[in-house]
Order: C-alpha cells, then structure tokens, then sequence
C-alpha cells in the first residue's frame, strides 16, 4: 500500500523574474528536500516506511516554482501523529515538519518561527503527546515529534538549505510552501532558520606509545607528517620542537621508511559533520633506521 502527497515550493523575488534560479542554489535546496523529508520519515515512521520525492517544475512571472509529489510505502499499520484514526502517514509526515498546515499547527517550521531564535530555558514532556517549551517569559506548546524533529541536525540543516540560503541571495524575497493553504517566509525571516554553532562532543582523548613508520615529512601547516602504523596511514602534527629544530638544522637524518617509537596523542570528536579524529606527536622517543643488520655470535676477546 502506498500513499501520495502533492505540495508545491515556490521561490519568489525580481532574481526570479524570467523564471529561472542559478541551478547553485537550486540543486542544493532540492536535495536538502528529500534529505529532510527522508530522515523525518525514519525518525516518525521507522525503516519500515520507506519515501520517493518527485518533482516537476512550475512557473509564474518572478517565481520560480517545483511541484513534489511525496510517494510513501509500507505503511499498514501506523495512526496519526495527531489523533487516533486511520492515518494519511504521508499528511502527517510534511504537517510534522510544517510544509503543510498552518503555522499554528506547530510543525517544525512553524516553531521555528514561534522561537525566532530566542534560547530556550526548559522543555517540558507532559503525556505522551505534549511537549512544553518555556522561552522567555512565553510557553510554547508542540509534539514531542517535532522536539525530536528540531533536535535532528541533519534536518535543521536541511530546513537551511531549503529556506536561510536561497532567501540569503540577493533579489530573492519569499519562500513559500503551497497546498491547501499556503506557508510564506519573508526574507527577514530567513535566520530564524539557520541552525546555531554545535559544540563538538569529544569522545576520546589518549597518549600512547607507538612505533610508525614516516612516509612523509612536511614542514608547513604546523609540521603535519604523514605517518604509518603497520595498518592505517594518517598526517600527525608533530610537536616536539626538539626533534623538529634537529631535523630543519639536518643534525638528525633518516629515510622516509624508518621507524620511530613515539607518544602519540589521538583526539576525537562528534562534530555536525560526523567523526572528526586528530593525531599529534607530543614527542619522539627513539628513532630506527630502515637499514636492517644480521645479527651475528662474535665472541668477545
């Protein structure tokens, strides 16, 4: 069983006027439509509903206007969101995120235009199908699914992709979601959208020693080295300053294969990116030529 959705985007602004956009903005903005609508789909329904977003594109003087059908399959099963009847899933999931609806419904755009950036002080769980969220002195009430949806990185990025950078060039004025009823966002509403620097979650932080083996030596960027261990390769900053003078004043010579015992310092993050990993050189303990000796019984005299 599948269910389908039709919704309408529309940017609007006198850079539209012979119905054209720099394909720079567009193509962004259009995978950040499916992206958002598909990681939505997971977070609300679960990878047993599955999302294809089509589109087509249509035109009025200084807009510029693309036509989404939201096709949604595996579905059996599920209720609304909102109340307990047979669900339209498909419905539910674009009024979740607020491209269908109006703002008072409270999807996520329209609580992001609720907040307009104020910091939030308290959210509040209350039931199963309240969420309270204090800002200020004023008490904004939502689902808990769309607190799930605004706390979802990949899809506030999305939503500033779709709306904070289009309505960010210049001559373009409006974003609008149409359906039923249509959802407009001004140009001066476009930061409202635009997700706040993430501080980085560190997740490890440790010192070992290790032999590695150099393959390249660079002494620009903060003397980042290419090094080896038997497995992986990876740059390292090297931060023996010691090492580093002896080497620049050549009182330290070595091939590219030889071996160092070293204690390295491995860092790394959750970022808004992804795994974000740091290797540093905190020093060089001992240095072994590439050159290998047999080793032979000579007898003492």
């Amino acid at each position: 069983m599948a269910q389908k959705e039709y919704f309408q985007v529309i940017y609007e602004g006198p850079a539209l006027e012979n119905n054209e956009m720099d394909v720079r903005d567009l193509a962004p903005a259009l995978l950040a439509i499916s992206d958002v609508l598909d990681e939505a789909n997971k977070i609300t329904y679960g990878d047993k509903t599955k999302v294809q977003i089509n589109v087509r594109g249509s035109f009025k003087t200084g807009s510029f206007g693309i036509d989404f059908s939201l096709i949604q399959t595996g579905i059996e099963g599920f209720t609304s969101l909102f109340n307990s009847e047979k669900a339209n899933a498909t419905a539910n999931l674009l009024q979740i995120l607020g491209f269908i609806g109006a703002p008072s419904t409270f999807g996520l755009i329209g609580l992001l235009l609720k907040l307009r950036n104020r910091k939030i002080r308290k959210v509040i769980k209350e039931g199963d199908n309240k969420t309270v969220i204090e800002v200020e002195d004023e008490k904004i009430e939502t689902s808990p699914k769309v607190i799930t949806l605004f706390s979802n990185v990949k899809i506030r990025i999305g939503l500033q992709k779709i709306i904070t950078e289009p309505l960010s060039r210049e001559g373009v004025e409006k974003f609008s979601v149409r359906k039923d009823k249509q959802l407009t966002i001004k140009k001066e509403e476009k930061d409202y959208f635009k997700l706040s620097d993430i501080p980085d979650e560190p997740l490890k932080d440790q010192v070992r020693e290790v032999y590695l083996k150099a393959l390249a030596v660079i002494f620009v960027e903060g003397n980042k080295w290419k090094f080896s261990d038997g497995t992986n390769e990876f740059f390292a900053t090297v931060k023996d300053e010691k090492f580093v003078k002896d080497v620049q004043a050549n009182k330290i010579s070595f091939t590219k294969d030889d071996t160092f015992k070293v204690k390295l310092r491995e860092k790394q993050w959750i970022t808004d990116i992804g795994l974000k990993t740091e290797h540093e050189i905190e020093e060089v303990i001992s240095h072994r030529s590439v050159a290998k000796q047999i080793s032979l019984p000579f007898e003492k005299e």
